[in-house]
């Protein structure tokens, strides 16, 4: 296919999407991980549960944003936004 050779344009559509997918899944770890390291040195030995439940929504939240990419990915992208928005305001309030 035209996907094989990177310098030929008309290969652009095919690899666009996936291209997309993985840079905002790049972001979104980037936001997760600053998060997440300043949760575990803010959190007690019992809540520290909050981070793999956190892991768990982040990755329902990329597999569902992935699969439902380009029209349907509000879902996905939604729970990562919420749930970081969440620990970023604990991060706040135990801060």
């Amino acid at each position: 296919t035209v996907a094989v050779n990177p310098m030929d344009p008309r290969g652009y559509p095919l690899v666009e999407q996936r291209q997309r997918i993985l840079q905002n899944t790049l972001e979104q770890s980037l936001i997760k991980l600053i998060i997440s390291f300043a949760l575990a040195t803010l959190l007690t030995d019992e809540q520290m549960i909050l981070l793999p439940v956190w892991t768990v929504l982040f990755l329902l939240g990329r597999v569902t944003f992935a699969l439902r990419y380009p029209f349907y990915r509000s879902f996905g992208m939604g729970l990562n936004i919420g749930t970081a928005m969440l620990c970023f305001f604990i991060v706040l309030f135990r801060f």
